[in-house]
C-alpha cells in the first residue's frame, strides 16, 4: 500500500510519498540549505560537499548506549554489500553528524566512526550549527539538563536521511533499518534518478 501526505516545513511546502514501512521519498526532492560543520580534522564541510554524490546521513553521539552503534553497524553491512555489487562504494557519502558536540570533539567523532569503517565521516560543530541542517532534515533531538553530576543525555531521531547528488533530501529510512533493505530501495532511487535526469 503506499501513503501521501503533505507537509509544510520552514515556510516550504511539498509531499512526502510513504513508500513502504521501511522509506518514504520527499517529493520533490528540498534543496539543502547552505550549512556548515566540520569533520575529524577540523575542515569545513558544507552543503557544496553534498554535491555529485548520494549521501547517507545519521544523527547521534557517540555515548550511546544502542541505537547510534546498531545504526552504524547497519550502514557497515550496507556498504559492504555495495562493494559485493561492485558499486562504486566511493560515490556514497556515511556520515554521523554528532547531537553531542559538547563531549564529541572531531577527533573522537573521527575515531568513533572508523571504528566502523575507514570510509565513514563524522560531523559536528555548534549545536545552532547542527540544528541547521538537523531542521531541514526533520530530524529532532533534545539534550537533557544535567543533574548534579553533570551527566545527561541525549534524546534524537533514530532514522537515515537519504541526500541526492544534486544535494537535496531524497528519502528517509524508517525504524529497524536494514541493511538489505536499504540496498533494495537505493537500487531502485538510482533508477528514478537516472530516468529523472534522461526526461529533462
Amino acid at each position: 500500500m503506499l501513503y501521501f501526505f503533505t507537509s509544510e516545513r520552514f515556510g516550504r511546502s511539498g509531499a512526502t510519498f510513504l513508500v513502504d514501512r521501511v522509506v518514504s521519498m520527499v517529493l520533490p526532492p528540498r534543496p539543502i540549505i547552505e550549512f556548515e560543520l566540520i569533520d575529524g580534522e577540523e575542515r569545513p564541510f558544507t552543503v557544496k560537499n553534498l554535491t555529485n554524490k548520494w549521501t547517507f546521513i545519521v544523527f547521534g553521539f557517540t555515548y550511546c548506549p544502542d541505537i547510534c552503534p546498531t545504526t552504524l553497524s547497519v550502514m557497515t553491512e550496507f556498504r559492504e554489500s555495495l562493494l559485493r555489487e561492485r558499486v562504486d562504494a566511493t560515490d556514497v557519502n556515511f556520515i554521523l553528524i554528532t547531537v553531542d558536540p559538547e563531549r564529541d570533539s572531531p577527533a573522537v567523532l573521527k575515531q568513533y566512526v572508523q571504528h566502523f569503517d575507514r570510509h565513514f565521516l563524522g560531523l559536528s560543530g555548534s549545536d545552532l550549527q547542527i540544528r541547521n541542517l538537523a531542521n531541514q532534515l526533520a530530524a529532532p533531538y533534545e539534550i537533557t539538563k544535567k543533574d548534579a553530576s553533570g551527566s545527561y543525555s541525549v534524546s534524537h531521531s533514530a532514522s537515515l536521511y537519504l541526500i541526492d547528488p544534486q544535494a537535496r533530501h531524497y528519502a528517509t529510512y524508517l525504524m529497524p533499518l536494514d541493511a538489505a533493505l536499504i540496498s533494495q530501495r537505493f537500487s531502485v532511487f538510482k533508477q528514478l534518478y537516472a530516468g529523472m535526469k534522461d526526461t529533462r
